[in-house]
């Protein structure tokens, strides 16, 4: 399955909360590394907020890049999902980092 960024954005804007899957991994880099990204934050960025950025980078996986406030202005929060093969309804989040908005604007 290839999809476009446009078939991904518009998949995003019509998920719902039980469509979303939060892989171990994800986990793992919410709470490891002194990150502590809240679990309801990525819903709130996945269900509520616009896409800020986005890159494709396999056939059916994209990086996505939302500003943040407050503290965090400086800094953008990255989803990495993937839509399952056998159902674009299933998005997985497949890993969640920040990143400082200077490496987003150039």
């Amino acid at each position: 399955m290839n999809i476009s960024v446009d078939q991904a954005l518009n998949y995003i804007k019509e998920c719902s909360r039980g469509d979303i899957i939060i892989l171990p991994h994800a986990y793992d880099s919410m709470y490891d590394f002194d990150r502590n990204i809240e679990e309801e934050v990525l819903y709130d960025c996945l269900l509520k907020q616009n896409v800020d950025g986005i890159i494709k980078q396999r056939s059916n996986r994209f990086r996505l890049y939302y500003k943040q406030g407050g503290l965090k202005i400086n800094y953008d929060l990255i989803i990495v999902i993937e839509f399952d093969k056998n159902s674009t309804k299933n998005i997985k989040v497949v890993t969640t980092y920040e990143q400082s908005v200077k490496r987003r604007v150039r």
